[in-house]
């Protein structure tokens, strides 16, 4: 059965993300490039015309939906799964944060394109470390 509060508020998160990258982000990042070529251009340009007055900070444009996009994985996954083992939630939810930060990590070394960025790694981690200490309370819970 699906956990309908922590799966609403995955797309929330997911949907934030998104509206931080489609509003703030260079109109030159791909997929504001293929948005471009659909009927919502017109839209996206209205509403990036309105946001342009907000001067978010750069953690906000672009460490921010990614670890919005990180949190709402995790959510989704918990959704999905929240009547299975403590343990597989723990792995399953795992998957994204582990494959960004090793990505941010493989940038600093050189073997993946792009710029390393601490903020991006601390937005990553960080919603699986909140998961981590939730899923070690619920089982000290559990146990008691």
């Amino acid at each position: 059965m699906l956990d309908r509060k922590s799966f609403l508020i995955g797309l929330l998160l997911i949907v934030g993300g998104g509206m931080l990258y489609l509003l703030f982000r260079s109109r030159q990042v791909l997929l504001l490039y293929i948005l471009d070529a659909t009927p919502l251009s017109h839209s996206i340009s209205q509403m990036r015309g309105m946001a342009s007055a907000w001067q978010p900070s750069e953690w906000v444009i672009y460490s921010l939906p990614g670890g919005l996009w990180s949190a709402a994985y995790i959510m989704v996954i918990h959704s999905l799964m929240h009547n299975l083992e403590t343990r597989i939630h723990w792995k399953w939810a795992s998957i994204i944060p582990l494959l960004g930060a090793f990505s941010e990590l493989g940038q600093a070394l050189h073997l993946v394109p792009g710029t390393f960025d601490m903020a991006d790694l601390v937005c990553y981690m960080l919603p699986f470390i909140i998961y981590s200490f939730y899923l070690k309370l619920k089982i000290y819970r559990h146990e008691r």
